[in-house]
């Protein structure tokens, strides 16, 4: 590979297949990173034709072949970059963020910072193109920072990306019009060069090349500052390293363009003849269509000054034919929102694993729930044993009658306890005291496992998976301890309540989906200082409610007002309502308003009761208005 690595070039593009086949071959018993290695080789000489899709099947196949392999973090996360980048030059700016943003996403997760660098610097490449240049600027200066931490040998993850990212930031502050800025930016990217090809010796045919692409754009920036002379010195000098076989010809290309230019203002109009002739002597060797809009605007310059209008017109009309072109290949390009666009890959990954979380918890529960049942079994079957034995103990009948005076007086506290909802709460918290227990233990054993180092990879992520639930289920426990609290652990944080709306659609909507009913959500970003993960409960409970107790098919409406006295939240549906008899005791622990929904859904009849804590916790308020089999509005209400 290394050996390789010295012909991966533009000048050994037609011998470098043979050499790579004959040296794959050469290998025995070959590794999967050996396969990983031989389709990145063909994906690069494919994107070195112009065969973007062909590079992107080899792509793919790579991260195919590293998907279920240990210790390989840096080679994915490349690759996942990698295919970001064929699908931005295949102009599918959307497909591309997303690769992008799995590769940040993991790299962040899996490997160090210098991981980073290569998914900043395309980040800034998407924006370059949108000509966000100052939000351009911010990844390239990210990507910098992130390669400063690679290894200084490493060839292409610190050299290659730090003098490109270096280059890039200067010319964003050229297009900014800050040309002092770019000048530093050029001056210190040719520094860096210098300082550290020594380490690189058999990579000369890059530095050189890199260096002539620094001297092309700072050279562009000396001609925009009115320095004509230093300009074309500098363009000069990336012609003279560039326009070699092997070197970066289209960089040489665009140095004549802007060699031309300086012509222009230079008042040379002898030397530009032939200097057009030549670049379209390269163009057909190597076409570039952004190079020949240049070349016609350069055309439509120098017959504007010699005089020649119809010359002038024609060249002017084949730009903009060329411009058009470009456009309708980049028309993704300006609806591309990075930064929304992260943050909606963000939401739906956390969504994703909510749902998977949700999903073992509720089996979590179910086992606590059967495992209470078959203890209330076993302490019934002793009760009953004991008092049949008492029946039949005449000696102990004066302690029988002991025993049923004091069964008397628990008769009666629990007579008591079942009409006040205090001590229902004070019930709750010891059963969620003698759940947490267990629930602690497995989650402190699943970090004791998480500290061993000979973990593969799919049994730590089931590990954590495990600790992950375990530590869900613990704070809803916490919830249940502190219910009817002060809240004096937890902070209120500043909500926007619309969000917070939609993101609890998100969550319901897999099941909405299964019964085809329609989440319907209206109102305004509303911003309010509320204990987030409570209040998201309460919503979640009344969607869910409102999903349970609707007929398939039907529309559930949300919506979210605001006066000058209160804010409130409203879910309408058209389902089968509330019986007369239940709406006094909707709001009770101890009331019996359990009952199915309308696709058979359990209900425990406890939701809406904590929903009423939580609201009064808040200094809020929750009712419901209900007609049977005509639907139900229930509504939660913030004073202001």
């Amino acid at each position: 590979m290394e050996e390789l690595n010295h012909y991966r070039a533009d000048e050994y593009l037609d011998t470098f297949p043979l050499l790579l086949d004959a040296s794959f071959h050469a290998v025995e018993n070959k590794r999967p990173l050996d396969w990983y290695h031989y389709y990145e080789y063909w994906a690069w000489i494919k994107w070195a034709h112009g065969e973007y899709p062909a590079a992107l099947r080899y792509t793919d196949s790579m991260i195919s072949l590293l998907t279920p392999l240990p210790n390989v973090e840096k080679e994915y996360a490349h690759s996942l970059v990698q295919k970001g980048i064929l699908l931005q030059a295949m102009n599918l700016y959307g497909e591309a963020l997303r690769e992008f943003y799995a590769a940040n996403s993991y790299a962040e997760r899996y490997i160090d910072k210098c991981g980073s660098a290569e998914v900043y610097n395309s980040l800034g490449a998407v924006l370059f193109e949108q000509e966000s240049f100052q939000e351009a600027l911010y990844y390239y200066k990210k990507s910098t920072d992130a390669a400063s931490s690679c290894d200084s040998l490493d060839f292409r993850g610190y050299f290659i990306t730090i003098q490109n990212s270096l280059n890039s930031q200067g010319l964003c502050y050229e297009r900014l019009k800050q040309l002092d800025s770019a000048r530093i930016l050029y001056t210190q990217g040719l520094e860096f060069i210098n300082h550290f090809e020594h380490l690189f010796p058999s990579d000369t045919t890059f530095t050189i090349s890199a260096k002539g692409v620094f001297y092309g754009n700072y050279g562009n920036t000396e001609l925009l500052a009115g320095n004509t002379q230093k300009a074309e010195n500098l363009l000069r000098k990336s012609i003279k390293l560039n326009e070699r076989k092997g070197y970066i010809i289209q960089d040489a290309i665009y140095s004549r363009i802007k060699l031309g230019q300086s012509y222009l203002v230079s008042k040379q109009t002898a030397l530009i003849p032939a200097l057009i002739d030549t670049i379209n002597t390269l163009l057909i060797q190597y076409p570039n269509a952004e190079a020949q809009q240049r070349l016609y605007e350069l055309k439509v310059g120098y017959f504007s000054l010699m005089g020649d209008s119809a010359k002038a017109f024609l060249a002017r009309e084949r730009q903009l034919l060329i411009f058009d072109s470009l456009a309708r290949l980049k028309k993704e390009l300006p609806a591309i929102n990075i930064p929304a666009s992260f943050s909606y890959f963000s939401q739906k990954e956390e969504l994703e694993t909510l749902q998977e979380i949700n999903k073992r918890n509720y089996l979590l529960l179910v086992f606590a729930v059967i495992l209470l049942l078959f203890f209330g079994a076993i302490i019934y079957l002793v009760r009953k044993s004991l008092r049949t034995s008492k029946m039949h103990a005449t000696e102990l009948t004066d302690v029988n009658e002991e025993l049923q005076a004091r069964m008397d007086q628990l008769n009666h506290t629990m007579t008591d306890l079942e009409s006040s909802q205090e001590e229902n709460t004070r019930i709750m918290k010891v059963i969620a005291h003698d759940l947490r227990s267990p629930v602690s233990g497995v989650h402190g054993l699943s970090q004791i496992i998480l500290a061993k180092d000979n973990l593969d990879k799919e049994l730590k992520d089931e590990i954590l998976m495990i600790q992950r639930i375990t530590k869900d289920s613990l704070e809803f426990m916490e919830d249940l301890l502190t219910m009817h609290g002060t809240n004096n652990n937890e902070e209120k944080s500043n909500t926007d309540l619309l969000e917070l709306i939609d993101y609890c659609v998100n969550f319901m909507q897999l099941r909405a989906n299964e019964k085809k009913q329609q989440l319907k959500i209206s109102g305004n970003h509303i911003f309010l200082p509320i204990y987030r993960e409570r209040i998201w409960r309460v919503i979640n409970n009344l969607i869910s409610n409102a999903i349970k107790f609707s007929p398939a098919g039907a529309e559930i409406n949300l919506g979210l007002s605001e006066t000058d006295n209160y804010i409130r939240f409203e879910v309408r549906d058209k389902g089968i309502g509330i019986p007369e008899k239940m709406k006094s005791q909707i709001f009770s622990m101890t009331g019996d308003v359990k009952r199915s929904g309308t696709d058979g859904e359990k209900s425990f009849g406890l939701g809406l009761a904590i929903s009423m804590q939580i609201m009064q916790a808040h200094g809020g308020r929750i009712w419901f208005q209900s007609e049977e089999g005509n639907g139900t509005s229930f509504y939660i209400e913030f004073a202001k």
